[in-house]
């Protein structure tokens, strides 16, 4: 919601991106109570690139995901097999 709009334009590529995988972000539009919901539901790639973005109106959005393109960024970006669940597995 507003003045938030910094998770749909930023936070959720930069998520997607460090988690290596597709992250689809759906919001909702228009004031509710003293909220104001600014939409702009994002689809965003492994490389930390938005797909498809709506705007701030009601709005469908279409985008396609790729599964050969994950793959790919997954091995282009592959940090993530530094992790060693060993060590933090007890707290979850």
């Amino acid at each position: 919601m507003h003045p938030f709009q910094f998770v749909a334009e930023s936070m959720i590529p930069v998520r997607a991106f460090e988690n290596q995988m597709y992250v689809a972000y759906v919001n909702r539009v228009g004031r509710e109570g003293e909220f104001e919901f600014v939409g702009l539901s994002t689809l965003a790639g492994p490389d930390g690139v938005a797909r498809t973005r709506a705007g701030r109106g009601e709005e469908l959005v279409l985008a396609d995901v790729d599964p050969a393109f994950l793959a790919a960024s997954r091995e282009a970006n592959p940090y993530l097999r530094d992790r060693r669940p060993g060590l933090y597995g007890s707290l979850v």
